[in-house]
C-alpha cells in the first residue's frame, strides 16, 4: 500500500509548478498574509518597547545594553509567543490550503479562524508540537552538558561529547519534526480527532514520504541560508545588515510558495 501511494505521488518539480498555477492570482493576498504573520506577534513587544524607549538605541547596535530589556518585556514576549504565535503559525500553515482548495469556506479561511475556531484546541497542539520537537530535544541536552561538568571531564574531552551530543540531539529534532510536519492540516481537516490521534495520523500519513518533504523544504531554505552564512562571513557587519534585509524582502515573496508546496504535498498524500 505504501509502495502504491509513493508511485502514484507527482514528482517535486512537478508539485513546485502546480503550486505556482494556484497562486497565480493570489500570490498579493498571500505576501500581505505573510506580513501580516510577521507583525501581529511583534504588536505587544512593540508597543511595551516604545513605552520603556527601547527603540532609542544605535540603529546599527547589534546587541542592546542588558538594562534596557525589562522583566515585563520578557513576560510579554514569553506569553505571546505561547498563546500567539504558536497557534497563528499552525492557522498561517493551514491558510494556503486554500489556494490548494479553492475553498474559502473552510476552517482553513483565514490564519485567525485558530482564534474563533476552538482555540484551546489548536493551543494545545501547537503547545505539544513545539514542546516535543524543540524543547524536548534542548532539555535532554541541557541535562547531559550539566552531567558531563559533574562527572569534571576534561575539557577537550567534554567539548567533543557536547558536539557530538548536539548534532545527535539536532538529527533527532529534525526526525520527530518529520514525523508531525502535518499536524497543523490533520488538526484542521479533522476536528472530529483527538489532539493525540491528530500526532499519530501525521506520523502515519508521512510514513514513506519525509526524505520527499524534507528535500522540499531544502530546495527553499537551503539556498537562502548558504547565501546569508556566506555573505555574513564575508561581509561587514554594516553591508550585510543590508543585504539580509533584501534577502528578507526576495524570502517574502517564496515564502508562500513554498507554504503552497507544502499545502500540495499534504493534499496529494491525502488522495494517494
Amino acid at each position: 500500500m505504501e509502495k502504491q501511494a509513493m508511485a502514484t505521488m507527482p514528482k517535486i518539480t512537478s508539485i513546485c509548478k502546480e503550486a505556482l498555477g494556484h497562486l497565480k492570482n493570489d500570490w498579493g493576498a498571500a505576501v500581505l498574509c505573510t506580513l501580516a504573520f510577521i507583525w501581529i506577534p511583534c504588536l505587544p513587544i512593540l508597543l511595551d518597547g516604545l513605552t520603556h524607549d527601547i527603540f532609542k538605541l544605535d540603529f546599527w547596535c547589534p546587541i542592546p545594553p542588558s538594562d534596557v530589556i525589562s522583566v515585563e518585556l520578557l513576560i510579554i514576549f514569553f506569553a505571546t509567543t505561547i498563546l500567539l504565535v504558536l497557534p497563528l503559525g499552525f492557522g498561517y500553515q493551514c491558510t494556503f490550503l486554500k489556494y490548494v482548495r479553492k475553498d474559502t469556506a473552510s476552517p482553513s479561511g483565514n490564519m485567525l479562524s485558530v482564534f474563533e475556531h476552538r482555540y484551546g484546541r489548536w493551543l494545545l497542539a501547537s503547545l505539544l508540537f513545539f514542546s516535543i520537537v524543540f524543547i524536548g530535544p534542548e532539555i535532554v541536552l541541557w541535562g547531559l552538558s550539566n552531567l558531563l561538568m559533574i562527572i569534571e571531564m576534561k575539557y577537550e574531552t567534554a567539548l567533543i561529547v557536547l558536539i557530538v551530543l548536539s548534532v545527535i540531539i539536532l538529527i533527532s529534532s529534525l526526525i520527530l519534526y518529520y514525523h508531525f510536519a502535518v499536524l497543523p492540516y490533520i488538526v484542521n481537516d479533522n476536528p472530529e480527532l483527538s489532539i493525540w490521534k491528530c500526532f499519530k495520523r501525521s506520523s502515519s500519513l508521512l510514513k514513506g514520504f519525509r526524505w520527499r518533504l524534507f528535500f522540499i523544504d531544502l530546495i527553499f531554505v537551503g539556498p537562502m541560508l548558504l547565501l546569508s552564512i556566506v555573505l555574513s562571513i564575508l561581509l561587514p557587519y554594516n553591508i550585510y545588515t543590508l543585504c539580509t534585509f533584501a534577502l528578507s524582502i526576495i524570502y517574502l515573496w517564496i515564502t508562500p510558495w513554498a507554504l503552497t508546496v507544502r499545502a500540495l504535498f499534504y493534499s496529494h498524500i491525502v488522495k494517494s
